[in-house]
């Protein structure tokens, strides 16, 4: 099947979805191929957006792919048969795997292959970042790394390393970092601390990893992970003055989700039904309007998605 056709059933029809298996690996892998291919051709690490257009953050999924349907259909698929022209650029922080809810069997491989379709659909308008479970192979013990038993699941067990491998391929190209125009950064956990974006290279790995696995220093000394990445308010602060920007948006923490840090300049956003009763509670995105500045993440349009 053309890999377009078989983006335009996903989009369309839930069941072509929910209905992959080993039939399927084909068509596939060759929407890892063209999603490769097309973020290959985009800045890395670092994406930057002008401000002519909203600006939607989508948190960590963590295979809730109902939710990632629910924005898809409220800020893209929905909107784009009455006025595709004003669609807003969708920013995913990344964390498509791993740790998806019940009720969605395989939910972060199906989420990863979505959100990928999503790209290839509306290149304009769709911005996929890693996180650090799409990561998992530049760090020894990731744990949970369910992305090869659900492959296995999905599709039988006798490919599964070659499926795993496309898959790493495709996710090694998406960007770390995003920089709007209106202000914000954007970046699944922290920043670079010894270059800046630019001059970061794909075997600059410590960088990668302390972008991807960051967490804030709080104030009794606890650092998220304890993984050695921790940031503090002055290291954020002179980070967003050397790369021109007012506050970071970031996902990786859902204790600290929809809670402003740092003097309002930095916030966690988390958009998973498995976390929505953690940090500040709810389901979030976070808006920046079109021609709106932020000046701390006070400004931010933060949004509740309702199933």
């Amino acid at each position: 099947m053309d890999p377009i056709l078989f983006v335009t059933k996903i989009l369309g029809s839930p069941s072509i979805l929910e209905g992959i298996g080993p039939g399927s690996i084909d068509e596939v892998k060759e929407l890892l191929d063209l999603c490769y291919r097309e973020i290959s051709m985009d800045p890395w690490p670092l994406v930057d957006i002008d401000g002519s257009k909203d600006v939607i953050v989508v948190g960590d999924l963590h295979g809730d792919l109902p939710v990632a349907r629910a924005v898809a259909g409220r800020f893209l698929i929905g909107p784009f048969n009455q006025k595709a022209g004003d669609l807003p650029v969708l920013v995913f922080l990344g964390d498509y795997l791993d740790r998806p809810p019940e009720d969605t069997p395989q939910g972060g491989l199906l989420t990863a292959i979505f959100t990928m379709a999503l790209r290839i659909a509306f290149p304009q308008n769709v911005i996929l970042l890693r996180g650090n479970h799409e990561a998992a192979e530049l760090f020894s013990d990731f744990s949970p790394q369910q992305l090869p038993e659900e492959i296995g699941e999905r599709f039988g067990y006798g490919g599964t390393e070659g499926s795993l491998t496309e898959f790493q391929r495709t996710f090694s190209a998406y960007p770390l970092m995003a920089r709007t125009g209106g202000g914000p950064f954007i970046s699944h956990a922290s920043f670079p601390r010894n270059k800046i974006p630019e001059d970061m290279t794909p075997g600059d790995t410590e960088e990668i990893l302390r972008t991807l696995w960051g967490d804030p220093v709080l104030k009794d000394g606890f650092s998220g992970r304890m993984m050695g990445y921790g940031f503090t308010e002055k290291e954020l602060v002179q980070f967003l003055e050397k790369v021109g920007s007012s506050c970071l948006i970031r996902g990786h923490d859902p204790p600290l989700q929809g809670i402003p840090m740092y003097d309002n300049r930095m916030m966690t956003i988390v958009t998973s039904r498995r976390y929505e009763k953690m940090g500040a509670g709810g389901i979030l995105v976070a808006r920046i309007p079109a021609g709106r500045r932020i000046g701390s993440v006070l400004d931010l349009d933060v949004i509740d998605i309702e199933l």
